[in-house]
C-alpha cells in the first residue's frame, strides 16, 4: 500500500532536517538538469475564473522515483478564509510506475524548494562579501527567502 503523508508531517520533518541537506538535494537537481539527466516536460495548465492549476512532473535518470506535482492557486480564497495555494505530489517507481507515496504538502514543499533554489543561486552568484539583502514583497517567498538565506 502507498503511503499518504499529511502536510503537518512534512512540515515537522522539514523543521528537523538540516538545511545543508536540503540545499545539497537542490544542488544535485540542478546538476542533473545541467548534465541532461533530468527530464522535466513543460507544465500542464488549467485556467479558472478564480485561479489556476498546474501539473508538473519530472525524473532524474538513475534515480528510483519520478514525481508528479499538482498545484493550485485560487487567490480569492483569502475571502473564504482558505489558503490561496494548495497541492500534492505523487511519488512513483521508475521501474514499475507504481505509486509509492502521496505527499499532501499543501504547496509547502514548493515554497521551500523555491526558497532553497534562491539560496543556491545566491551561494554561487551573489557577491562574496557579506552585506545587505533587499526583498521586494511580503508574501511567503519573501519570508522563506530570508529564512533560508
Amino acid at each position: 500500500m502507498s503511503a499518504i503523508v499529511p502536510g503537518e508531517a512534512i512540515r515537522e520533518l522539514l523543521k528537523t532536517t538540516d538545511v545543508s541537506t536540503l540545499e545539497a538535494a537542490i544542488e544535485e537537481g540542478f546538476r542533473a538538469f545541467t548534465a541532461g539527466r533530468a527530464t522535466i516536460p513543460f507544465p500542464a495548465h488549467l485556467d479558472f475564473p478564480e485561479g489556476d492549476c498546474h501539473i508538473k512532473y519530472g525524473k532524474i535518470d538513475g534515480e528510483p522515483y519520478f514525481v508528479v506535482k499538482v498545484a493550485t492557486g485560487f487567490y480569492e480564497n483569502q475571502k473564504r478564509g482558505l489558503p490561496t495555494g494548495d497541492g500534492y505530489l505523487t511519488i512513483h517507481s521508475q521501474e514499475t510506475g507504481r505509486l509509492q507515496a502521496i505527499l499532501l504538502d499543501e504547496a509547502h514543499l514548493t515554497d521551500v524548494r523555491t526558497a532553497l533554489a534562491g539560496r543556491v543561486a545566491a551561494k554561487y552568484l551573489a557577491p562574496k562579501k557579506e552585506g545587505t539583502i533587499g526583498v521586494i514583497g511580503t508574501g511567503i517567498q519573501a519570508r522563506l527567502q530570508l529564512l533560508y538565506l
